[in-house]
């Protein structure tokens, strides 16, 4: 069987309305973490996008794929996706992870299962999967399509509801988010702590 390639896509069109500003220009690395993000997945994928609905302050260097299926959440760039290229596998990330980081990526990559419709990490506290960040099969995208068609749109109920490989994140803490202006700032103190004793 030939395997699907994987691409990847961070999702930045979120409003952000808790937090009061675009999550994906938070510079948490010295750079818009959206920018950060598609670096950091770079290296798994073939190719990789920014997901941003129209209105936006456009991304620096990074292609954009704009959501064609707009106010529907993040669901609106995984359809968008799922639609661009339906041989592909999708690796999408949320800009909802500051700690995010390769070692997750790679233990993503490596749990992979491509007879499933997606390979995603389950929520320590919940043990529900985590599909912010997920790897997208063409059949789960052709899922996807087929609820969208239906009038459903949450990408929790596909995961629950169909064959899906779910892993336990050797570190809880890369799927920790910042909804505040408070928790900003406490994920830019634990960089911070986190660089410097790298540097020591």
């Amino acid at each position: 069987m030939m395997i699907p390639h994987v691409n990847g896509l961070v999702l930045a069109g979120g409003y952000s309305t808790r937090l009061g500003l675009d999550k994906g220009l938070i510079d948490y690395y010295g750079m818009p973490h959206r920018d950060y993000l598609v670096r950091l997945i770079r290296p798994f994928t073939s190719y990789s996008w920014i997901s941003m609905r129209r209105g936006q302050q456009p991304a620096s260097t990074c292609p954009v794929l704009y959501d064609t299926f707009p106010d529907m959440g993040p669901f609106s760039g995984v359809l968008t996706a799922v639609y661009f290229d339906t041989c592909a596998a999708w690796l999408t990330v949320a800009c909802d992870f500051p700690l995010l980081d390769a070692e997750a990526i790679r233990e993503l990559m490596d749990a992979r299962d491509v007879n499933a419709i997606a390979t995603c990490f389950r929520e320590p506290d919940s043990g529900l999967p985590e599909p912010l960040l997920t790897i997208w099969e063409p059949a789960g995208g052709r899922i996807l399509r087929e609820a969208f068609k239906a009038g459903q749109t949450s990408m929790m109920e596909v995961l629950k509801t169909h064959q899906v490989r779910l892993i336990t994140p050797s570190r809880p803490e890369v799927l920790w988010n910042a909804n505040t202006p408070e928790q900003v700032a406490d994920m830019k103190k634990r960089i911070r702590h986190h660089q410097s004793a790298e540097a020591e």
